[in-house]
């Protein structure tokens, strides 16, 4: 789960944006998920390669954050 937060740590609850997971060289699977009331849970992530990388994940909030 993430969670759009403003400077005080309350969630954002109008945010309705998008998340997308990335894993370098890696294939995934269901790595986009929509926002609701601020929140975005990834039920059916999926990392189809074998290894270990770090996942990265980045929304279309603007730039500066949520206030």
């Amino acid at each position: 789960m993430i969670a759009v937060q403003d400077t005080f740590g309350n969630v954002v609850t109008d945010f309705s944006g998008t998340v997308t997971a990335t894993v370098p060289g890696a294939t995934l699977s269901g790595d986009t998920v929509t926002f609701s009331s601020g929140v975005a849970t990834f039920t059916n992530l999926a990392i189809e390669t074998a290894g270990n990388a770090p996942i990265t994940f980045s929304t279309d909030l603007p730039s500066g954050g949520a206030d």
